[in-house]
């Protein structure tokens, strides 16, 4: 079936190209995605690439978890597992991000005094599960 790699391909380039988190102080602000970041301060912009940046390295650490969720979601259109245990996974995969982001104002060493992260994976993915569902069988979920 050429639907599940398909959909899991775009949802790739989505874990890679999406941002995970913004940072903004009264000063600066920085869009971070998995594969690049913006950073604008108040003199300049700049457009980093790759995980050279710091808060790209970290985007991919926190969001490693929604690479899981993409394995999940290639179970789904492949019949294997449900849609309600898809969405969990899904929910729990977004958690690193929201614990840091929530703990990163007390942090000593906290890179902003706000920073908020952007689901823009789980909603996307909710979207086309909601318009594309998988319209199989669904094979048994006593065998995950």
């Amino acid at each position: 079936m050429e639907r599940p790699k398909h959909i899991v391909g775009v949802f790739l380039l989505l874990f890679i190209l999406a941002p995970s988190f913004i940072v903004w102080t009264s000063y600066y602000y920085d869009v971070v995605a998995v594969g690049w970041s913006f950073s604008y301060h108040s003199l300049a912009g700049r457009f980093n690439l790759g995980l050279l940046y710091p808060y790209a390295c970290l985007a991919l650490i926190m969001g490693s978890a929604r690479f899981l969720f993409l394995l999940q979601l290639a179970r789904y259109y492949d019949g294997r597992t449900s849609a309600d245990r898809t969405l969990v996974t899904g929910v729990l995969a977004e958690i690193p991000l929201f614990a840091f982001v929530l703990m990163s104002p007390i942090w000593p060493v906290s890179p902003a005094p706000l920073s908020v992260p952007v689901p823009f994976v789980l909603l996307f993915c909710i979207i086309v599960m909601v318009l594309r569902p998988y319209s199989g069988t669904p094979h048994s979920d006593s065998a995950d």
